[in-house]
Parts: structure tokens; C-alpha cells; sequence
């Protein structure tokens, strides 16, 4: 069940308040810092699409490419003006003035930056991951036709690829890469997506970490402690979470199900139907993530 504090537990007649929420240490806090949430609005945000035989390459080895380009080594250019030049340097040159593969590399060389954020797109309607641009603009001639290439570090992976509805309102373009600005995106959505993605897979969840959206204040045996922005600290049992853990593992339900308010059409459950999906999303990720690498209680994983 959820609680909130400062509100009356109307079973008890008692008035909720909010238990004390302990420290894990330095240790604790100096992981957060090697692990810092990313402040989507103050990113610039681009679609990307990659060359299907080259995705997996790409996630093992960190990098984005592009085919747009030819062969040609754009380190130095500046402006459109430049990489037409250098391009007719090219013995057999298969760019023209015209080619909007100028504008592509343009925006692949030059208008994008270190610390700008990527969605992955997967055909028009599913994101495949996240990144954030760790690098400046190389030209690897290994590469072939697919030479023009960033660094990045890759904040999450999605497999199968998930939906970009609640992200993305329309269906991405064909155009391999542009900005994505409100209204088209969803920045809380966005938001909640990247907390959730900043979480290393393999690191379990603890006190002051952020998923879907909300800072978990407090963990302890029996409860979670969360609490989203300036608003009212609530508590999450967390035998609800074992639960439907414990589904999603005997392949009953999906993760997607809990976030898509599902279950009850999959399972017969006795869990409250308000708590489920009135916090469908923080609950996926709970789950996600109690899946993936537990959840700590008191700097002890359980």
C-alpha cells in the first residue's frame, strides 16, 4: 500500500509521518557523484539513425557513425561552405552542392557538441537507446562509407526496442538526423527515462538515487521511501515489489505490463489496483531494477 506523509491512515486514525532516512556514508555519496543525474532541459537532444549493420558494433563499442559523407575526412571544416570544399578535394567525388549530405555532416561535425543527448531510433516508432556525446567529431577510415564517427557513452540500452509514444508524439523521420525540440518530445518523459537510465545496470538502487521521476529518500526492510520534486514524501511496501517481481520472473507479466497498467488483465492479483497503477512508472522501474541488481537496505543488498 502507499501512504502519504502529513495525510491520515485512514485504516489506523492515526497520522502518518515520515520515518528518519539513514545515511550510507561517504562511500554512498561518492558513487552519486560518479553517477550524476542528467538535467535533460539543459541538453540539446537529437534523433539518430544507424546503419542497421552496424548498430551492434556500435553499442559494443561505444560510437556513433554516419554514412552521410562519402569518404571524406571533415576534421578542421567549419561551416557547409567548408565540407563542400574539402569534398571536391576527393578524386571521385560523389557529393554535389546541392546534397542535403551536407547538411546532415554539417550537423553531425559541427553542430554537435560533447554532452548533447541521442535517442536511437529503431524504424519510426521504437527507441533502441540513450547516449550522451562523449567525444569530439573523427573520421575512421576502417569504417568505409560509415567513417564519420563521435564518441558516446550509453546511458541505456533498450532490447527489445521499447516504444517511442510516450516520448516522441510523432513517428521519427527518415531524416537520419535532426533536433528534437517540445512539443515534439516530452521532456518530463524524456526526464524520467534518462534517472532511470543514469543507474548503472549492474549497481544496485539506494538511498538518493533517482528512478521514473523520483528521489528514493529513504530504504528500508519493509518500506520505500520516495518523493517527486517538491511534493509529498509517500511510502511503497515493499512486498508489492517482491510480488511483482516475482510475476514478471514466473513470465506472467511483463515490466511493460506494470508500466502500461496491464497486470490485471494478465493476472489474478490481490494487490491494490489504485497503488499499481496510480504509480504504474515508478513501479516498472522498482521492479526493473530489483531484477537487474537489487535494492540496498542500510548499505546491505538484499
Amino acid at each position: 500500500m502507499i501512504r502519504e506523509v502529513g495525510k491520515m491512515d485512514y485504516d489506523s486514525g492515526e497520522r502518518v509521518e515520515a520515518p528518519h532516512a539513514n545515511s550510507e556514508g561517504a562511500g554512498a555519496v561518492e558513487e552519486q557523484r560518479q553517477n550524476p543525474s542528467i538535467e535533460v532541459t539543459a541538453h540539446r537532444i537529437w534523433k539518430i539513425s544507424l546503419a542497421a549493420g552496424l548498430v551492434e558494433e556500435c553499442l559494443r563499442e561505444k560510437y556513433i557513425s554516419l554514412g552521410y559523407g562519402d569518404r571524406v575526412d571533415f576534421s578542421g571544416a567549419r561551416n557547409r561552405q567548408e565540407l563542400i570544399e574539402m569534398a571536391s578535394l576527393v578524386a571521385d567525388p560523389v557529393l554535389e552542392d546541392a546534397d542535403y549530405s551536407f547538411d546532415i555532416a554539417r550537423r553531425f561535425t559541427q553542430e554537435m557538441a560533447k554532452g548533447d543527448l541521442l535517442i536511437i531510433s529503431d524504424g519510426r516508432d521504437s527507441l533502441r537507446a540513450i547516449a550522451q556525446v562523449a567525444g569530439d567529431y573523427y573520421y575512421d577510415e576502417t569504417k568505409g562509407n560509415y567513417g564519420q564517427c563521435r564518441r558516446v557513452r550509453w546511458l541505456n540500452i533498450f532490447s527489445p526496442s521499447r516504444s517511442r509514444a510516450k516520448i516522441v508524439v510523432k513517428e521519427f523521420s527518415q531524416v537520419p538526423l535532426y533536433r528534437l525540440r517540445p512539443p515534439i518530445i516530452n521532456l518530463d518523459r524524456f526526464q524520467e527515462l534518462v534517472d532511470e537510465s543514469c543507474l548503472e545496470g549492474s549497481r544496485s538502487l539506494r538511498s538518493g538515487d533517482r528512478i521514473a521521476g523520483y528521489e528514493i529518500m529513504a530504504i528500508g526492510d519493509e518500506i520505500i521511501e520516495i518523493k517527486r520534486g517538491k511534493g509529498t514524501v509517500i511510502f511503497l511496501m515493499r512486498i508489492v515489489i517482491e510480488e511483482l517481481s516475482q510475476l514478471v520472473t514466473s513470465s506472467q507479466i511483463m515490466i511493460e505490463d506494470i508500466r502500461e497498467r496491464r497486470v490485471f488483465a494478465k493476472v489474478d492479483t490481490a494487490l491494490e489496483k489504485s497503488v499499481l497503477n496510480g504509480y504504474a512508472n515508478v513501479l516498472a522501474s522498482l521492479v526493473e531494477k530489483n531484477l537487474r541488481a537489487g535494492i540496498r537496505v542500510d548499505g546491505v543488498l538484499i
